[in-house]
């Protein structure tokens, strides 16, 4: 399973957000959360590429997680 983000291609009401939300569980998906009129899913490849035809006017790209690493000063210890 993986996470997708999928977001519309123009603003949308509640009752819209709802029905999207109702077309993913409708399809094998499921909504982890919602965010400005978007949604993020779990779901696995074939079930993201399903959901999103299902959704006309819909994007979706995969969650990206970025990890921040500082770098070190030098002459500091790794301790």
């Amino acid at each position: 399973m993986a996470r997708y983000v999928f977001f519309p291609g123009n603003k949308l009401g509640t009752k819209s957000l709802t029905a999207a939300k109702r077309v993913v569980s409708d399809q094998g998906a499921s909504v982890v959360g919602t965010a400005e009129g978007g949604m993020l899913v779990e779901a696995t490849p074939a079930d993201a590429k399903r959901v999103a035809r299902a959704l006309h006017g819909w994007d979706y790209a995969p969650e990206r997680v970025v990890t921040r690493v500082l770098e070190r000063r030098p002459g500091e210890s790794t301790v």
